[in-house]
């Protein structure tokens, strides 16, 4: 039964992904729920996670599959999502960890992910995550064999993101994912308000130069299929060399 339900959701994505008119409302709605900071609603253990809920669904179906020994997460505002992936990655391997990069680190965000039943499992790296001693640290923190899941979500500029994908991906398992989030900056048919990210400055754009440097990604265009709400259109880049 799992295996039937299985294939029809594999052709309903295919029929999803072919249907234009559902492909535009999508972009709509994220376009106009942005407008609305639709993804600052929801928390995960009383911290903000900052996600949209279909990616994060999306993260737990993939660290479900993958079961990595350690997930780094870039930018981790009010630590709300290094507690959702610690959370899942405790149930998918007891062993697993998460690591979370962030250049000031709240002291609330520090105190919620250093009290509670995750606190053995997470832990917080200060510093600017494309500077080099703070790649130093995360690399020291990989062991020998260990599959390793990431995901940027720090200052959203082409140049930043460009940055980070060059230095993390790198530490990607083979058939593993370094996902980018906010590509979707790119689709908003309006500048954000002070900040220097927006379309025409995006992660997306530094997702296509980074796939124009490098044979060993590739979007994994299923995802997208899938989600259609997700804030990380042709973000999610899978190793497959």
């Amino acid at each position: 039964m799992i295996k039937s339900f299985q294939r029809d959701a594999i052709d309903r994505r295919k029929l999803m992904a072919d249907d234009q008119a559902l492909s535009q409302i999508s972009k709509d709605w994220l376009n106009t729920s942005f407008k609305y900071k639709y993804g600052y609603n929801f928390s995960w253990m009383g911290q903000p996670v900052l996600k949209y809920p279909q990616d994060l669904m999306m993260l737990q179906m993939l660290i479900h599959r993958l079961r990595p020994d350690v997930v780094i997460e870039t930018g981790v505002a009010y630590g709300g999502g290094l507690l959702f992936l610690a959370s899942v990655l405790k149930m998918a391997v007891p062993d697993g960890r998460v690591i979370g990069v962030e250049k000031g680190v709240l002291p609330s965000t520090r105190d919620a992910v250093a009290t509670g039943p995750l606190h053995g499992t997470i832990k917080v790296i200060e510093g600017d995550c494309v500077a080099a001693e703070t790649i130093a640290a995360v690399k020291s923190e990989i062991r020998p064999g260990d599959k390793v899941l990431i995901c940027l979500d720090s200052d959203h500029s082409k140049d930043h993101v460009l940055k980070e994908l060059q230095a993390y991906a790198p530490m990607v398992s083979l058939d593993s994912y370094i996902v980018v989030f906010d590509t979707f900056i790119e689709h908003l048919d309006h500048p954000i308000e002070d900040r220097p990210f927006g379309p025409g400055n995006s992660p997306m754009q530094a997702v296509s130069t980074f796939l124009e440097q490098t044979e060993d990604f590739e979007i994994d265009g299923a995802v997208d299929a899938m989600l259609l709400g997700s804030e990380a259109p042709s973000g999610y880049l899978r190793r497959v060399k």
